[in-house]
This record gives C-alpha cells, sequence and structure tokens, in this order.
C-alpha cells in the first residue's frame, strides 16, 4: 500500500479501506459528490444528454426552457449520495478520485436516472412536495439494479417512488400535456 510518510509523524495510508465513524463516511462522499459536481467529465455529460434531450431542453414539470429558467438535473431514482454510496461499497480500497472516476463511468454508460427540472420544482422535489412520475425518468437506472447490490434502504426508497407515474401522480406534468399535443 502506497503510504505518505515523516519523520515526525506514523504512516498515512493513501488508499482507504474503512471509515472510522459515520461521519467520516458522510464527509467522504460529499467530497466525492463535489468532486463530480465540479468536474469536467460532469459538464461534458451535462451537455451531451441536454444536446440528447434536444435543443429545447425544458423542465419536465412545467415546460419551460433552460433559456428562460434555470433546468437542472435532478438523480432520480438514485441521488448522487446514494450512487456514490453504493460504488463506494463495491471497493475494498479507495480514494476520492477512483470512487468519482467510477461515478462517472455510470454517467457516461447511462446507468443513472434523470430528470430535467426547474430549480423551483426540485427543490418542491427535495422537500416531499413533488411527486416525479417514474415514466418520465430518463437513463437505464433499472439496469443499475443488475449491475451492482443495491443497499436495502435504498431499494425501500426506490419501492417508494415506482409508484409514481404519470397516471396516479396528482400533479399534471408537462410531458403529460405533450402526448396530447403530439
Amino acid at each position: 500500500m502506497v503510504t505518505l510518510s515523516h519523520p515526525s509523524y506514523g504512516d498515512e495510508p493513501l488508499l482507504i479501506d474503512e471509515f472510522l465513524t459515520n461521519k467520516d463516511r458522510v464527509k467522504f462522499i460529499k467530497d466525492v459528490e463535489r468532486i463530480v459536481r465540479t468536474s469536467s467529465e460532469y459538464s461534458r455529460w451535462l451537455r451531451f444528454i441536454k444536446g440528447v434531450l434536444g435543443t429545447g431542453f425544458v423542465c419536465y414539470y412545467c415546460g419551460e426552457d433552460a433559456n428562460v429558467c434555470n433546468v437542472e438535473i435532478h438523480h432520480h431514482p438514485f441521488n448522487l449520495f446514494d450512487i456514490v454510496s453504493m460504488v463506494t461499497d463495491l471497493n475494498d480500497e479507495y480514494t476520492t478520485f477512483t470512487i468519482a472516476q467510477q461515478v462517472m463511468e455510470l454517467h457516461y454508460r447511462n446507468l443513472i436516472g434523470f430528470i430535467p427540472l426547474a430549480k423551483t420544482y426540485h427543490e418542491k422535489f427535495h422537500s416531499k412536495n413533488l411527486s416525479i412520475p417514474m415514466d418520465l425518468v430518463e437513463g437505464n437506472w433499472k439496469q443499475l439494479m443488475v449491475e451492482i447490490d443495491i443497499p436495502e434502504y435504498v431499494l425501500s426508497k426506490v419501492s417508494l417512488y415506482e409508484t409514481a407515474i404519470l397516471s396516479t401522480v396528482a400533479e399534471k406534468w408537462f410531458m403529460d400535456k405533450q402526448q396530447y399535443i403530439l
């Protein structure tokens, strides 16, 4: 194992193989999230999905164009914290960089579920005031469930999310309205 050392203190391992406390684990996951969100690879992924979804990149809830309001990408049904946590669990030894790289590989393989939402509606979801219909979620997130072990607490959350589909949610979604226009 590679270590950093200095005569005035002991050896400090470069690779992490376990966390001393849950607080350390949460800090590590948040550090990886920050690396992912600020990386040029993540920016390229965002540009790619915006291109695939079309030049009129819109909030799936209200239909507002990204030129009119701030449209953000919401990871769903697995949030980025869940994804980083699951990837971390797959490894015996790791660094923030190796986990961030693996998380980005999942993005580039289209195994991450996501939906474009205007900032306000993104906030509404996180404050539990908006249900997202699973039939509008982009990405092959179901394949991710086949490829990696999903913890029970995440599976129960996904099961709850899966009850929300266009025909069962109270909110009227722009994408639902679009079906009638086409």
